[in-house]
């Protein structure tokens, strides 16, 4: 589920990255909501679902905010795990095989896994926080032990669609929506999966 508002010089690249994945681009469903965006950002989603009509929907709304824009996409989700990434930024193309492959590994043991995050374009160089929570490599953390680990960023983690099914981002919050969101879900089972082969690039923007 991809939230879309006046990104009209960075959509295309992100687009891109998912087609680009090895994993196959026709077996992920690509969800845009155009958050009512004044530039031609709207123009390139429609470009897109017309040219990869089997997986690709877009759903035009006012604008609302990011959290009203993934709720709705939350409405047509068919597949087996969620990702929201943000619409300037990239996945490496290895993303969905290793997500994948780790929910397989470790099914039922969690229902979020998470990406390193990458920093691109004005920066580079790693999160601050990945060196605590990557470090061992991949793994399932227990959040009893290791509760400083928590992740907070929806953008750079999966998440089983079955733990989604009651769980919406909270309109109307000026900040931490995404905390709000994934707390909700890790609470559940405590516990948190972390891949760290593959990397969500995050554009610090020039």
């Amino acid at each position: 589920v991809m939230a879309v508002y006046n990104v009209e010089p960075f959509l295309r690249e992100a687009v891109e990255s998912l087609i680009a994945q090895d994993f196959g681009f026709e077996k992920i469903q690509l969800i845009m909501v155009d958050d009512g965006s004044t530039d031609g950002s709207g123009a390139i989603c429609d470009e897109y679902a017309a040219q990869y009509p089997e997986n690709v929907l877009v759903i035009h709304k006012e604008n609302g905010g990011v959290s009203s824009a993934r709720n709705e996409g939350l409405k047509h989700i068919q597949g087996r795990y969620v990702n929201f990434m943000d619409s300037d930024d990239k996945l490496s193309a290895n993303t969905m095989s290793a997500i994948f492959s780790f929910f397989s590994v470790h099914k039922g043991e969690t229902d979020v896994v998470a990406l390193p995050i990458v920093y691109f374009d004005g920066e580079e160089g790693e999160h601050p926080l990945n060196k605590a929570k990557f470090q061992k490599g991949s793994r399932i953390i227990d959040l009893y032990q290791e509760y400083t680990l928590v992740h907070y960023s929806a953008a750079s983690a999966f998440i089983d669609s079955n733990a989604l099914k009651m769980v919406r981002f909270k309109d109307g919050l000026a900040y931490a929506e995404d905390t709000n969101f994934l707390l909700h879900i890790l609470v559940n089972k405590i516990t948190l999966g972390v891949e760290s082969n593959a990397a969500y690039l995050y554009r610090i923007r020039t």
